[in-house]
């Protein structure tokens, strides 16, 4: 008797504790995004290699100037006058410009100077261009014109004619933005934790209805989120921050979903300051028309998107784009963009994880236990007591443990290895996306539980053997 209570106890403690292993072996850790930089993302080896304006594909420049520098995957078209300068962080060989295609010139007469002012230029297809050393550097000027001509490149650094195709092996368009288009969608994922108020503390109504005034307060010392949709952006006439605002450990991420074509909203209570720890994140994006704006602070992050700036206001950090398209307007001033990279940390946690870690407790779960436990014992035990010396061991003790033990059971309801590891985008030194293996209680439980139910089993098939083979008692006449 105390075998088989013995045996049933063990059984009943591994099943219940493989079950509550499987469980947690299949719950991986908690997924999140950084801590990161999303533009430099690896701070020994910058993606953007310190960049200011950092564009996968191709460029035309016709609207006053960047006080940055600009690397440029494709070609880069110039119009007008326009002026690109050495930033204040260091590039790759001193380069301020760095096309990774070739140079589309205006027409004859326009007077046009691609002006290159404090650093050299890299333009890697020489069969756009002539280039000649002259002045205090170097020109590039349409093929089959002389030094003199105008419209031109001009280097106001020294440089020779070689140095206009010398490699920046640091420049890696494909690697940086298949980086930065994962990041744009982690990071589009994350909790939103930043309320849109009005004037008195109210939360506006969500959708922010046209016209609106809003008023933010962020949490000092963690990553604030925000989210829009392209249409509460376009229809906000102003956002104006109170205290604390962005800065050095608060850094804000506007996260911006769908294609955008209008109007940024005035941004009140901050600067030049803030802006390097603003990050406009525009995860979905494949467009961005962005007019008769005021200026803009922070970084706009948008690898997916061809964006159009014509605004009178200045983008007052880094771009990150497929396209960049710095245009004039008739009648309007469009301005700059300014030298504020971006400096923030984001470290922030997805309202809904990825696909690749399992969202719900395996649909199995509760079923784990065998269902073909209570019937384990000799099915005719219990019912009556041998009415002779038995001769022969019950043919009912099992001689298997139950198949329906749950061994490891993932998420996906299978007993594959499929869900052994899980997204993260871990990293202290900069950040970045990658798979980290699974730890946790799981694996030990999973394993001490099958081992007590075993255990269990074998007590209770003893117990009937032991049962089974004691003398009967004699009857009474």
């Amino acid at each position: 008797m105390a075998l088989r209570t013995a045996g049933r106890a063990l059984a009943v403690v591994g099943i219940l504790t493989t079950a509550t292993g499987a469980g947690l072996w299949s719950t991986s850790p908690a997924w999140a995004v950084g801590p990161v930089n999303p533009v430099v993302v690896d701070s020994a080896d910058p993606a953007n290699a310190n960049f200011l304006i950092f564009v996968e594909g191709d460029a035309i420049l016709e609207a006053d100037e960047a006080e940055g520098t600009m690397a440029v995957g494709g070609d880069v078209t110039f119009r007008r006058n326009y002026n690109v300068l050495a930033g204040a962080a260091s590039t790759p060989q001193d380069v301020a410009l760095y096309v990774g295609g070739g140079l589309t010139f205006p027409a004859a007469g326009s007077g046009a100077i691609l002006r290159i002012i404090g650093g050299q230029a890299r333009v890697m297809d020489d069969s756009t261009y002539d280039a000649f050393v002259g002045g205090p550097g170097a020109v590039a000027v349409p093929q089959g014109q002389t030094a003199d001509y105008i419209p031109r490149l001009e280097v106001q650094t020294a440089q020779t004619v070689a140095e206009f195709t010398q490699p920046v092996p640091e420049v890696d368009f494909d690697g940086a933005f298949e980086q930065y288009r994962t990041l744009s969608t982690e990071i589009g994922a994350c909790v939103e934790n930043v309320t849109l108020t009005s004037a008195n503390g109210d939360p506006l109504t969500r959708p922010v209805p046209v016209g609106q005034q809003a008023y933010v307060s962020l949490t000092a010392g963690t990553t604030n989120v925000l989210n829009l949709t392209s249409a509460e952006l376009d229809g906000l006439t102003s956002i104006t921050f109170n205290d604390p605002r962005p800065g050095p450990g608060t850094p804000l991420v506007i996260n911006v979903t769908g294609d955008f074509d209008g109007s940024m909203p005035n941004l009140a209570g901050i600067g030049g300051a803030n802006a390097p720890f603003i990050l406009w994140n525009f995860p979905d994006a494949t467009s961005l028309q962005i007019e008769n704006s005021d200026t803009l602070e922070g970084t706009i992050y948008a690898p997916r998107a061809d964006l159009d700036w014509y605004a009178h206001g200045n983008i007052e950090g880094n771009v990150i784009a497929r396209s960049f398209d710095h245009l004039s307007f008739a009648g309007r001033t469009v301005r700059e963009v300014h030298d504020f990279p971006f400096q923030g940390v984001i470290d922030c946690e997805p309202a809904t994880q990825p696909t690749t870690e399992p969202t719900t407790e395996p649909t199995t779960e509760p079923t784990t236990e065998p269902t073909t436990e209570p019937t384990t014992e000799p099915t005719t035990e219990p019912t009556t007591e041998p009415t002779s010396e038995p001769t022969t061991v019950p043919t009912t003790t099992p001689t298997t443990v139950p198949t329906t033990q749950p061994t490891a059971i993932d998420s996906d309801g299978d007993t594959t290895d499929d869900d052994a590891y899980y997204w993260s985008s871990g990293g202290t030194t900069g950040g970045g996306s990658g798979l980290a293996s699974t730890g946790g209680p799981g694996p030990g439980l999973v394993a001490g539980g099958a081992v007590a139910t075993v255990a269990g089993l074998l007590l209770l098939a003893l117990s009937g053997r032991s049962r089974a083979r004691r003398p009967s008692a004699p009857r009474r006449p």
